[in-house]
């Protein structure tokens, strides 16, 4: 008799083990919920236990997902750049409302995403309504870490300068260039943030709203309209013409005034320049005088 309850008994304690028993595959994590309410709690990868009967487990995917947004702004030379932008984050099972519940399982992915595209558009306009285009573009590097900062830490370095240098106070740094400036500065010691970002400095306010983990931001192309190329053109054929003009104006006022030296009047010496130059035709007028002048470079 004895035997056979001690084998009931551990056949049950068997099947309690079984039920209470919750293993977490890797790369997952578990949310506990109580006759199909979550309780908040969050279960790690691995062997867990749970209430038997009442309580069961929905499984995540802690995986890494990219969020690709394209748009386009208008810069402060009123200049508009088109951009290609990729957003690599995951959930986050630390981060949780004041009830404990996991935050990005309580917004659900459809509002994280539109949640992404609406504050990055916001944190580049910012950048880009405050910089020429070409700027913006020549200084994708450092913009793309000022960027990093604000989306994936709590308190972005050009707001606190001190956690850089304390020397530098803790006054936030007003204007966009003087921003940019001071992250090309220390571009070394803000990377080291971005890589500590887990330890020295939480979550930013996005990952925080919505329960995740931004991993990286990056600008993967970054462009012109249609009509903003050509206008570059225009602008550059202009600026090459312009260059050219100016190069002419003085090689033509040097060799004026070398025909000068040479015993010509000014006017005789301006033809002369210019028909040296090709941008006159030779006439003997202007070379009065010339038959008695030694050619250049002789003796």
């Amino acid at each position: 008799m004895f035997g056979v309850i001690a084998v009931v008994l551990l056949v049950a304690c068997v099947i309690l083990f079984m039920g209470a028993a919750r293993l977490v595959p890797v790369v997952h994590y578990g949310v506990v919920t109580r006759f199909g309410k979550r309780t908040g709690r969050v279960l790690n990868e691995g062997l867990n236990f749970v209430v038997p009967v009442v309580d069961s487990v929905e499984l995540y995917e802690y995986k890494l997902d990219t969020k690709i947004i394209n748009f386009g702004f208008f810069s402060k030379d009123n200049m508009e750049v088109i951009i290609r932008a990729l957003v690599q984050w995951r959930p986050d099972w630390r981060i949780t409302t004041e009830d404990g519940k996991n935050k990005f399982i309580e917004n659900g992915e459809e509002a994280i995403m539109q949640g992404i595209d609406e504050a990055v558009k916001s944190a580049v306009g910012a950048v880009i309504g405050e910089l020429a285009a070409l700027t913006f573009i020549n200084k994708k590097k450092v913009v793309e870490k000022y960027l990093n900062s604000i989306l994936r830490l709590n308190i972005p370095p050009h707001t606190k300068p001190a956690m850089i240098k304390p020397e530098l106070g803790t006054e936030e740094i007003p204007t966009m260039a003087e921003r940019l400036k001071f992250y090309q500065k220390f571009l070394s010691e803000i990377d080291y943030l971005l890589k500590e970002e887990g330890v020295m400095n939480q979550h930013s306010e996005l990952e925080e709203r919505y329960g995740i983990d931004i991993v990286a931001f990056t600008m993967s192309d970054i462009d012109f309209n249609e009509n903003t190329r050509k206008a570059l053109e225009l602008e550059g054929q202009t600026k090459a013409r312009l260059k050219s003009d100016e190069l002419k104006g003085r090689k033509k006022a040097k060799m004026t005034q070398t025909f000068k030296e040479l015993g010509l009047s000014p006017q005789s010496a301006v033809n002369s320049a210019e028909v040296t130059m090709g941008q006159a035709q030779k006439e003997v007028k202007s070379f009065e005088g010339l038959e008695n002048l030694k050619p250049f470079g002789g003796k």
